[in-house]
């Protein structure tokens, strides 16, 4: 960023670049398109330093931003939160007013804005716009001597505000709200009329809309702020019923919402168009909006449960029930209800609760064999945690002795047993699963993870290094190979395994085995141990020299001369396929500071294949090449070869707008042209 040189607002020398550094480029481009099409209103600036303006994107929504030095920080109503293009639109909006010379007025103390971010970014000591900090005249002035921001949050400062208020002006100030804020005079009206109601009336009411959603009908009720299906009416019943004692009935009602709002939400991921629509992002907002207002209901829900008449352990098994089941990240984040406190019968009786859950599903034929990362691996993980809280380590271990023997087996329970090194119990059950899922290839790959990690327990790196040879070579692949390294340094062998591996990929020199006189079994690449008890698909013969990925080791090495020589090499054999462009970038980072003539040539050529599929993505992964070009030419002091390479870019690519525009951001100069 360029110094300040005396001005008295520093944004006069703000760049492009800075802005691309805080968002990136698909969102200043956005938000400049914001900035363009007139959506930023009402621009006000608080006497703590912030910008605010209103920005009209899916809804209306209140967006604030600070800076201090190249450092932004902004606040938004939006589902993205921070960072958005909102706050960009609202940056460029006042570099627009100092190019113009147009004052911007000062931010009102009973402005409505203050009262939308207190409301939806509510929170104790939290770090949000408007804190009380020295008066300043600028976006930039919000340090200096006092209080720091996260001393007080915003929630604090309106509260004694309000309080100061006389009950005449309290009136007027929440007058003018509504007016502007029409949304807000709604919720106050839908509040008083829920809480003059009957609050069996109310719940019937609740009950029946959650019911509909089970009937395909996917419309209640409708949301009075935008065309989303709406769940804020349920949230304001589902408080009411709270606080009118009806805690349990909440708990009821939200069983039922998670479970039938999954289901819709399921239905609009199949209905739904997964074709990429250019840089609007407005889907997306819509996507989160509707996930945002189940999410309010639950989070509703979960403040029912310290109410509940339920025992804590079945408000244990509620919670469990609702985030095993959890797709679409409904459930609160961060939810202080597994923080207790809780007992160690509490946890227990819970252990008792889950077992029995297991055996049902297990009589019913739903404890079936899944992934390692399945949602039945979740429900074992939290078992073994609550047998720990328990006090309940030896129902544990005997609990994965048995278990793991049984069809639908778990790794968790294998791997449990590995970290109360209980290895003779856990190699015996490997060595039983092996035999019983010969020639699974999925169950070998588990398999495979439990046994490194015992003998990573044990240290014994050598077996590892032979688990990870026999990989590589039935599979040749770049992150095998950065396995095969690590486990090869850890035994002391890296040189000589690294030899073998290299005459494998260049010259097709198959690894030698042998049978060991000294140590049981067969040895591989000579010095490592095969574990002989899995089966690993039959070595797959790879075309000598393997380019790709003798060029791919080489980058990892960060061997300059060694990338280069492969490279020539494929480019003289006449390859009949490109290599992929990622591999190309690679190279190109690699030899950059030793070749940059090179480097440069490729990025070129790299930059154009992107531009050729006209996409808005692919635009984004033109700019990275093009800034390393300019970053390299600008570096050896090739700045006109550089203005020369723009203007061509500009000159070929006219009709690209969207493309046209990211160029902008590579200008350094000021945003603001005085």
């Amino acid at each position: 960023m360029a110094e300040k040189n005396g001005d008295p607002d520093p944004l006069w020398n703000f760049t492009w670049s800075d802005l691309d550094a805080w968002v990136g480029a698909k969102t200043l481009v956005r938000g400049r398109q914001y900035q363009r099409e007139h959506r930023v209103e009402n621009l006000a600036h608080a006497s703590s330093g912030e910008l605010v303006a209103w920005v009209t994107g899916t809804e209306r929504y209140a967006t604030a931003v600070a800076a201090s030095g190249v450092t932004f920080k902004s606040w938004c109503t939006c589902p993205v939160g921070t960072s958005c293009k909102h706050a960009v639109a609202v940056v460029l909006e006042y570099l627009e007013s100092l190019k113009n010379n147009v004052p911007v007025r000062t931010l009102a103390d009973n402005d409505p804005r203050i009262l939308i971010f207190a409301c939806s970014m509510p929170g104790s000591k939290t770090d949000l716009p408007f804190a009380k900090v020295p008066e300043q005249k600028t976006l930039f002035g919000i340090s200096g001597p006092g209080k720091n921001r996260g001393d007080i949050s915003a929630e604090e400062v309106l509260h004694d505000y309000f309080d100061g208020l006389t009950k005449t002006d309290l009136v007027e100030l929440l007058d003018k709200i509504c007016r502007e804020s029409p949304e807000i005079g709604q919720d106050i009206l839908s509040r008083n009329t829920l809480a003059s109601a009957d609050p069996e009336a109310i719940l019937e009411s609740l009950r029946a809309d959650i019911a509909a959603l089970a009937q395909d009908e996917g419309k209640v009720p409708w949301n009075r702020r935008s065309a989303v299906t709406d769940y804020s009416t349920m949230n304001d019943r589902m408080e009411v019923l709270l606080s009118s004692g009806f805690a349990d009935a909440v708990l009821r009602c939200g069983q039922d919402l998670f479970r039938f709002a999954t289901a819709e939400i399921d239905k609009m991921d199949e209905n739904g168009d997964d074709r990429y629509d250019g840089y609007d992002e407005d889907d997306d907002e819509e996507s989160e909006d509707f996930a945002g207002e189940v999410s309010e209901c639950i989070n509703t829900v979960f403040l029912a449960l310290d109410r509940s008449t339920l025992p804590v352990h079945e408000r244990m098994m509620y919670v469990s029930d609702l985030e095993f089941n959890d797709d679409y990240g409904l459930c609160p984040r961060n939810h202080p209800f597994w923080n207790g406190p809780f007992t160690e019968n509490d946890w227990s009786r819970f252990v008792d609760l889950l077992i029995s859950r297991m055996e049902a599903d297990q009589n019913e034929g739903d404890w079936k064999d899944n992934s390692l990362f399945s949602p039945r691996e979740n429900f074992i993980r939290k078992l073994l945690f609550a047998f720990n809280a328990a006090n309940r380590s030896d129902d544990a271990i005997h609990f994965c002795i048995v278990t793991a023997g049984k069809p639908g087996y778990s790794p968790s329970l294998v791997r449990y047993l590995i970290r109360m090194k209980r290895g003779d119990e856990a190699r015996k059950w490997i060595e039983r699963e092996i035999r019983l899922v010969h020639g699974d290839y999925r169950k070998e790959i588990e398999l495979r993870i439990l046994l490194c990690e015992l003998w990573e327990q044990e240290e014994d790196w050598l077996h590892i290094a032979g688990m990870r040879a026999a990989e590589f070579l039935s599979s040749p692949s770049i992150e095998g190979y950065r396995k095969l390294k690590t486990a090869s340094e850890r035994a002391g062998v890296w040189w000589e395994v690294s030899e073998e591996i290299l005459d494998f990929l260049a010259l097709d020199k198959k690894p030698v085995s042998c049978v060991s006189q000294s140590v049981d079994g067969e040895m591989i690449l000579i010095i490592l141990p095969r574990s002989g008890v899995i089966s690993l698909k039959p070595e797959r013969k790879i075309p000598a020299p393997a380019f790709e990925l003798l060029i791919a080791i080489a980058i990892e090495e960060k061997d300059h001369y060694e990338v280069l020589v492969w490279y020539d090499m494929y480019l003289t054999g006449k390859p009949a396929r490109f290599l992929p462009t990622v591999l190309v970038e690679g190279i190109a980072d690699t030899i950059a500071e030793n070749f940059p003539d090179r480097a440069v040539a490729m990025r070129k050529h790299i930059a154009e294949v992107y531009l050729k599929e006209a996409r808005p993505r692919s635009y984004e992964s033109a700019m990275v090449q093009i800034r390393k070009t300019k970053e390299t030419l600008k570096r050896q002091d090739r700045l006109p070869e550089w203005e020369l390479y723009l203007s061509e870019l500009k000159k070929n690519h006219s009709r690209k707008k969207l493309f046209l525009d990211m160029l902008v951001i590579l200008d350094e100069r000021p945003i603001v042209k005085r």
